[in-house]
């Protein structure tokens, strides 16, 4: 079903009118969550069915849920600072037996070259000191291991589609996100990661799909839900496009 993958179809809190009318259908109705996934969807291709994977900064951990389904065999570990979704996390009867929702404790504990792949989704520009945790996550990967990273385009630098769209910094970005060449610079600071891809995302229909949905959530929510298909689709063109320009960074990067 086009409009709603099994990665917004968890059993997790959301907007009441959405959920009783529309999530069954929709699931939950993030469009520029379903842009990062579609790009990271295309890209991620593992050679073998038995892997280690850590989503580094899981959130509701929605990437793992859907991982984890498609390789039983494989390895899924979830972390992020915030745990406070944990605990429903773990008892959701749709949780796959192979994915793991990490304490603080278990991730401090973690030796080096522990995974063979390492997800890290628009989570640097929260934290202070990307280069450390850069290193870090190179540290945990395998030799040969790859590691995902997606990051937001400076907000002052970002291009629009729709006249008067405003692109602000949001509150807890702890930096004005990143320019292709900061990320090529940040990159360049691990001796061991090699920076194999860089590619656009939110290009011209992310970014118009991204307008369309923050209009109608702004302005016409009840119009929302009979326009997100169309908006879905919009997303989905961007994924599969060589986007020329994008407000979005996806990053592929392999360990030497």
């Amino acid at each position: 079903m086009i409009y709603g993958s099994q990665l917004f179809r968890l059993n997790l809190p959301v907007n009441p009118r959405q959920n009783r009318f529309f999530y069954p259908i929709y699931g939950q109705m993030q469009i520029g969550g379903r842009i990062r996934f579609l790009h990271f969807t295309r890209l991620f291709q593992p050679n073998t069915g038995k892997f280690r994977l850590l989503d580094f900064g899981c959130g509701n951990g929605n990437y793992g849920f859907v991982i984890a389904a498609k390789n039983p065999r494989a390895r899924i570990d979830s972390y992020d600072s915030d745990q406070s979704k944990f605990p429903l996390l773990r008892q959701l009867k749709s949780k796959p037996d192979n994915l793991h929702f990490l304490s603080r404790k278990e991730f401090s504990l973690l030796p080096p070259r522990s995974y063979d792949y390492i997800l890290c989704i628009d989570v640097l520009e929260h934290i202070e000191d990307d280069v450390g945790t850069l290193q870090h996550l190179t540290d945990l990967l395998k030799p040969g291991g790859v590691l995902f990273i997606h990051l937001p385009k400076n907000h002052r630098k970002r291009r629009s589609v729709l006249k008067n769209t405003v692109h602000e910094k949001h509150a807890d970005h702890l930096r004005d996100e990143y320019t292709e060449s900061e990320i090529r610079d940040l990159f360049g600071e691990i001796d061991s990661l090699n920076l194999q891809k860089l590619l656009y995302t939110f290009g011209f229909w992310g970014e118009l799909a991204w307008e369309i949905d923050n209009l109608l959530v702004r302005h016409c929510s009840r119009l929302r839900y009979l326009l997100f298909p169309a908006v879905w689709v919009m997303a989905w063109i961007d994924s599969r496009m060589d986007n020329r320009w994008g407000n979005g960074f996806f990053m592929i990067a392999c360990k030497d």
